[in-house]
């Protein structure tokens, strides 16, 4: 294929070329034909064939010229068709007309026919008149300016939009003059469609970016304070310009309830309607748990009452909740109508995932640090030393309690370790214990410090780890007290457990470990015998109110004392009560010994006892018990001589008693009565008869006293039986209870059923132990009030012994009493230890003299005398006197004569059943026509 410069040399070559030879033929061959010298008519023939056979060479020539100048046309033509048939781009020629004079393959395809078809045709025939239009100027542009021009036109072709890239060029003739235009287009609608995806991609990267930035932002603020209302506000800021708002909301949950906790931007609406919108949106949003898009308020019926007085159209709000925990609602608002893009919805539901962290985190950032404050402040006001020490064992923390002990003040302590300031015992205690930690919580340790003013403590050190989140020790919480006062006390309280704080003798805990400690020892070639004495102190709580608590605790020690003297040198004393005191004797074997040893226990109290300006004379009871072979418990012979002691007590006459086996059969059967009363109490074995009490100046019936009888087993027990076995086991408070409740119930009935007699009166018997109850007068209310009758009916008598053992507790119980108008009586007066000057100062309304002194009026005038001494101490002290034990006339007449209120006993009538006493009660008058 030869090139365009070589093309352009032999279109001028060959010219030349035919010129020179064709006029170097006509010379030459001419010549040549003279020089043959040949004729005119050969010449002319010779010149006719050689213009022949010129014309053959030229024709040939030319034919091979001609032949090889359309071989190169057909050889361009066939590129030149390659080319534009080769290439997807449209190639069209143009006129000035607009008609196509040449169009390649590929732009006939995209007009949708054949090129033949399209030659002469314009492009009214395929796009709009708007898109023809817009060719057209671009065409003439070209035209016009008669330069290349490379442009986008996007038309519509075929029911779709296409873009083409055109380059347009104009087309000249030979002789320079424009006579249409070529354009070669490209179909970019691909490459637009991708370069819009590309720049929507890069606005919404940038659209992300400006959102991360906004994220960020928040994040930043988030980690950076912890203060609520400060991160709600830059939170805000940051949304409502990033989404180019007008109004930015936050609800938070508060008691239950939204409250608006910050807004921010532009908030021209109606204040109340706007607030009353807003908090109708949120509740909305945390009903449904899902975000709200209201694309028009105005048009939404839920707000048809407000809407139309308020400036806001669009509303997206999400809920602010993280895990399931919701803390509140964020919303934005547009004053203006507004569509919610996916980005700005994603933007928002972030944002409110990130905020909801914040809020939360900040949160729980205050709880941590109210409970740090808590702590702290715990810590500093805790009564316990507490000391926080790192790994190092240095302090970091030192409390006010922990000054209190050591004296240290905490900057004398931080960042020291406390085994070198404290000397706390060891080479490494604190350190030691702080690795030992990392596994487990230490057990308490007991050491010994120094305090800062010298002294020596001992302190306990309860030693707790202190862990990071994942578990990593990071110190040792100190929790350190005092123990040395303790430690003291414990050591007492050990002293205390096995000898009496008053007389320093062993206690009976102590003296049992000897006796076991005896019989460990005892083997059958070589048994220990010994005897063990029990010792009880006679009027011992009589004397101990009379001369005072001091002095009684004065003739405890003389007592023991004068004990000590008598014990042998094998032996032990020890306190084992009150006042009872045991004695163990290793070196008796035999009964006579041991009741030796027992009357000269009796003679050594023969001698009274010197308390500065009191002289007192003592008496005891003793019971003792020999060890014999088979004895192996000590507190069953410990027992034995309680028992003993017992016994000889209530049945003794030399005031001891050695222990048998009869004595515990006996100790059994008490036992068996005892479970026997319990029992009776609940069978409603137990009755009340009624003694009745006359007037003995007019013989009227004026009361009853209530006596307790027993039936068991159809046959009666005698009181004396059982009712000291009842205050022995403290068996008489639930019966003395029962006693009243159902004395002061008979006594209201026949007071409705006996209506002229309204002041008469039921005596009852109360114990001590009754009195020393903490409800004692809680039941006597209750027992008035439930059973109707008046307190000044009810007359509770008090033995004279028990009221003087326990003056002191009973007197403030008799006063209450006495209070309550219920009168009081001393009874079995003359027979017991009381004192004068104290009995006095009892609120008692009555002595009933004991019946010894009525029963030897008629042989003995001493008793006589007594008695009319008794009745003028009761008339000093405002009290009227009954007799008890009557049982002659001439006993009533004398108490008459003597001025005596009132009597009972058996001359007037034995204690009878209810049943008789209504009898009585009916006569009213003694003496009764048949004996009740």
């Amino acid at each position: 294929m030869q090139s365009p410069d070589l093309k352009k040399r032999l279109s001028m070559t060959v010219p030349f070329a035919y010129a020179f030879w064709s006029s170097l033929w006509i010379l030459l061959s001419d010549r040549v034909l003279l020089s043959f010298g040949a004729t005119p008519e050969l010449l002319v023939r010779m010149s006719i064939l050689k213009g022949w056979l010129f014309t053959l060479v030229t024709s040939v020539l030319l034919y091979l010229l001609i032949r090889r100048g359309e071989r190169s046309l057909r050889t361009s033509y066939a590129l030149l068709s390659s080319i534009i048939e080769g290439t997807t781009d449209a190639i069209f020629v143009k006129d000035l007309q607009g008609r196509y004079g040449l169009i390649n393959t590929s732009g006939a395809q995209r007009l949708g026919k054949l090129a033949a078809e399209i030659i002469g045709t314009d492009d009214r025939d395929y796009v709009s008149s708007e898109d023809f239009i817009q060719l057209q100027a671009t065409d003439r542009a070209v035209l016009n300016a008669k330069m290349p021009q490379q442009l986008e036109e996007t038309v519509t072709m075929q029911g779709q939009t296409v873009t083409y890239l055109t380059t347009k060029y104009p087309l000249f003739n030979v002789w320079g003059e424009v006579e249409g235009l070529i354009g070669i287009s490209r179909d970019i609608t691909e490459r637009q469609r991708m370069k819009q995806e590309r720049e929507a991609l890069l606005q919404e990267l940038q659209g992300r970016n400006r959102d991360l930035e906004a994220l960020n932002l928040v994040t930043a603020n988030a980690i950076s304070t912890l203060e609520i209302d400060a991160l709600l506000h830059v939170l805000l800021d940051r949304l409502v310009t990033v989404m180019a708002a007008d109004l930015g909301l936050i609800f938070l949950v508060k008691d239950d309830d939204l409250v608006l906790a910050a807004h921010m931007g532009d908030a021209r609406s109606d204040g109340h309607n706007d607030f009353l919108i807003n908090r109708e949106i949120a509740r909305i949003i945390r009903a449904t748990g899902q975000l709200l898009d209201i694309q028009d308020l105005r048009q939404d019926p839920r707000f048809s009452t407000y809407s139309g007085l308020a400036q806001t159209r669009h509303v997206l709000g999400v809920p602010l909740k993280r895990q399931q925990q919701f803390v509140g609602i964020l919303q934005v608002e547009w004053h203006q109508p507004h569509v919610s893009t996916d980005r700005e919805v994603r933007l928002l539901e972030i944002t409110a995932e990130r905020c909801a962290m914040a809020l939360i985190n900040a949160q729980l950032f205050e709880r941590t640090q109210h409970l740090q404050q808590r702590l702290q402040l715990q810590f500093d006001r805790s009564p316990i030393a507490c000391i926080i020490c790192d790994r190092q064992g240095r302090v970091v923390d030192w409390n006010p309690a922990a000054i209190a002990v050591f004296g240290y003040s905490k900057a004398d302590m931080l960042g020291k370790v406390p085994d070198g300031v404290l000397g706390v015992e060891g080479d490494r205690g604190l350190p030691t214990a702080i690795s030992n930690i990392d596994r487990e919580t230490s057990p308490p340790r007991l050491q010994t410090n120094g305090t800062k003013d010298g002294r020596t403590i001992f302190c306990e050190w309860h030693h707790t780890p202190l862990r990071q989140a994942n578990g990593e020790v990071m110190g040792t919480l100190s929790m350190v007290q005092d123990v040395t006062a303790r430690l003291q006390a414990e050591e007492q309280l050990r002293y205390s457990a096995f000898y009496d704080a008053l007389t320093q003798l062993p206690q009976r805990r102590l003296l049992q470990q000897r006796i076991q400690t005896l019989l460990d020892e005892s083997t059958a070639s070589q048994p220990k015998l010994f005897a063990i004495f029990h010792l009880d102190l006679v009027r011992f709580k009589v004397l101990k109110y009379s001369l005072g608590h001091q002095l009684a605790e004065q003739l405890l020690m003389a007592i023991a004392t004068r004990l000590q003297t008598s014990l042998p040198a094998q032996g032990m004393l020890s306190r084992v009560g009150t006042d009872e005191f045991a004695i163990l004797h290793e070196a008796i074997a035999s009964l006579p010994e041991a009741m030796q040893f027992a009357e000269d226990l009796q003679r050594g109290f023969s001698q009274p006892f010197s308390l500065g300006a009191h002289t007192v004379f003592m008496q005891i009871t003793l019971g003792f018990v020999l060890r014999r072979d088979g004895d192996d418990d000590s507190e069953a012979l410990l027992q034995a001589a309680d028992i003993a002691m017992h016994h000889a007590r209530l049945k003794s006459s030399t005031g001891y008693a050695a222990f048998d086996l009869g004595m515990r059969t006996q100790a059994l059967d008490r036992l068996r009565l005892d479970s026997e009363m319990h029992r009776a109490l609940d069978r409603q074995d137990f009755q009340l008869h009624y003694q009745p009490i006359i007037q003995v100046e007019t013989r009227q019936l004026i009361g009853f006293e209530a006596l307790l009888r027993w039936r068991h087993h159809q046959a009666w027990i005698s009181p004396v039986d059982f009712i000291p076995l009842a205050e022995e086991t403290g068996f008489i408070v639930p019966l003395g209870t029962w006693v009243l409740r159902q004395a002061c119930t008979q006594l209201h009935d026949w007071h409705q059923q006996f209506p002229e007699h309204p002041r008469l009166a039921i005596s009852v018997n109360v114990s001590v132990a009754q009195l020393m109850q903490p409800d004692f007068l809680d039941i006597v209310d209750q027992v008035l009030q439930e059973t109707g009758l008046s307190p000044t009916c009810l007359k509770l008598e008090v033995t004279e012994t028990a009221v003087m053992e326990n003056a002191a507790q009973v007197s403030t119980v008799l006063e209450q009493l006495k209070a309550r108008h219920i009168r009081l009586c001393i009874d079995d007066f003359g027979t017991g230890y009381s004192s004068l000057s104290y009995l006095r100062t009892f609120p008692f309304d009555t002595l009933k003299v004991d019946r010894s002194f009525v029963i030897s009026l008629e042989q003995d005038p001493k008793s006589l005398e007594l008695i009319r001494m008794i009745r003028l101490l009761a008339r000093s002290l405002g009290m009227d006197m009954v007799a008890e034990g009557v049982e002659t006339q001439e006993q009533l007449q004398q108490l008459q004569s003597l001025g005596c209120e009132a009597a009972q006993g058996y001359l007037i009538s034995r204690p009878i059943p209810s049943y008789q006493a209504e009898e009585a009660i009916a006569l009213g008058e003694w003496p009764w026509p048949t004996p009740l």
